[in-house]
């Protein structure tokens, strides 16, 4: 296949897939999940199909980073062909935009076979709505008049 130096296939090249290099695995994230907002102070599960699409078994580390932080991260061994779900959970900090990157990090080559990037949005807990205040209904004009005049009565 013939590529530009940036890596960019020239035009009328055909392009190959991927092949893992010999004896090594190779690690994709074929599925990612986690909500689109929370409310500042809940946490968030993300869950991320991973697939060894090498030639040898090994393990991944999943690295969750939130607005550059690693915040969180999963481990498994997966055999040549076959995929493990991995799940990380954490709390954001702060409200507004939060970038999300997931990086499938191969522990056997020590590079980064896989990366996607995201969006999660935090948003301020709305405020709980007011306790409704108690009411008294309204006593009639003619039943505060018998009570006066009861009472009047009972004096005497």
């Amino acid at each position: 296949m013939s590529v530009n130096p940036v890596g960019v296939p020239v035009a009328g090249a055909s392009v190959k897939p991927y092949q893992a290099p010999a004896g090594k695995p190779h690690f994709k994230i074929v599925a990612l999940s986690y909500p689109n907002y929370v409310y500042e102070g809940d946490s968030v599960t993300l869950q991320a199909v991973v697939k060894n699409d090498g030639n040898a078994s090994g393990s991944v580390e999943l690295r969750v980073y939130d607005n550059g932080v690693l915040v969180g991260t999963a481990t498994a061994s997966i055999d040549p062909g076959n995929t493990a779900t991995l799940t990380v959970t954490w709390t954001p900090s702060g409200t507004g935009t939060h970038s999300i990157r997931v990086d499938a990090y191969n522990t056997t080559t020590g590079n980064v076979d896989d990366s996607i990037t995201g969006v999660l949005e935090v948003k301020a807990r709305p405020s709980p709505a007011p306790a409704p205040k108690p009411t008294i209904p309204p006593i009639p004009w003619w039943v505060i008049l018998v009570a006066i005049l009861l009472i009047i009565l009972l004096l005497r």
